[in-house]
């Protein structure tokens, strides 16, 4: 292990060389793979945005007082995943990308978290070396679904509001539907730091689907690009038992005509491989499947095909 290296929290100050390292290193990555590079792999507020969701899971590795790594992490309630992480070209084969991983560990297991995860290349052999080797197993896929932005009309019975339309009391009962629903398909799952979040950064918003009794489903959507500057992404949405498979295609029309109003092209949307009812309805709706990655977990899996969960861990 190189004794050179410190690893440490992430600081505001540090967020812009993080940035510049993620660019660095995912780039270097992609011509070693690909031969070219059409662009920045990262939008230019990528490494801003995840860390103000959640500073504490940030961390950064100093060699000689120069940033040579850094990770992400995000906690949802009873599930976490880190990404990206990177480590700069010069500096690898020093371990440093272990450490890393080990403080975000550290911060897990304070936490109690059951499941932890992360998704990368499925033919990226070192990585799934390297994360085998720290207890995750690759265990399943996770399918980017996208669907050219369109108007659509809503199912008989369901309507659409977002997030930031509503009042403070109202925001506060919507999120306690959030984590209702989310709960409803993975016990113990809160994903409500993403609906805050997307609303503090203004890169996006919450979309809550109701039928005639209440919020039955929702959607956090971005508009401003992290990952894809073509469309409208998708990190987390689900859809209530009560909601069902009509709540969940009224999900999809809305988000559909919210990427039309944000002169958007797509709409980007990720299913786990074994959310076979999702995928169902995703397909119905017009969503064409596009890009797999190898999703690897430590703990028990709690994916279920009848789950109507969407979730990115990129």
């Amino acid at each position: 292990m190189d004794s050179d290296t410190v690893v440490r929290e992430m600081a505001l100050p540090d967020v812009l060389a993080a940035q510049d390292l993620l660019q660095r290193a995912f780039g270097d990555a992609v011509r070693q793979r690909t031969g070219r590079l059409a662009g920045p792999p990262f939008g230019p507020r990528l490494a801003m945005v995840r860390f103000q969701k959640e500073p504490p899971g940030a961390f950064i590795a100093l060699r000689g007082g120069r940033v040579v790594g850094c990770v992400f992490s995000v906690r949802w309630g009873s599930l976490a995943y880190f990404g990206p992480i990177a480590v700069a070209p010069e500096a690898q084969r020093l371990g440093i990308a272990q450490r890393l991983i080990n403080a975000v560990h550290g911060r897990w297991r304070r936490a109690r978290v059951r499941l932890w995860g992360l998704e990368c290349i499925g033919d990226a052999a070192q990585l799934v070396y390297l994360y085998t080797k720290m207890a995750y197993l690759p265990v399943s896929n996770a399918v980017a679904f996208v669907a050219d932005a369109t108007a659509d009309t809503l199912p008989r019975g369901f309507s659409v509001v977002r997030f930031a339309e509503l009042a403070t009391g109202e925001r506060e009962a919507a999120l306690r539907h959030i984590k209702r629903i989310a709960a409803q398909n993975v016990p113990g799952l809160d994903p409500t730091v993403e609906v805050t979040a997307a609303l503090e950064t203004e890169i996006g918003d919450t979309l809550l689907v109701h039928n005639r009794r209440g919020i039955v489903g929702f959607a956090v959507a971005h508009w401003t690009p992290l990952l894809r500057a073509d469309g409208l992404a998708i990190p987390v949405a689900a859809v209530s038992r009560a909601g069902g498979t009509r709540g969940t295609a009224a999900l999809l029309r809305g988000l559909r005509t919210l990427a039309l109003e944000r002169q958007l092209a797509h709409v980007w949307i990720r299913v786990a491989a074994r959310r076979v009812k999702a995928q169902d309805v995703l397909k119905r709706e017009g969503f064409r499947a596009d890009q797999a990655r190898l999703r690897m977990k430590h703990g028990r899996d709690e994916e279920r095909s009848g789950q109507l969960l969407f979730d990115s861990w990129l």
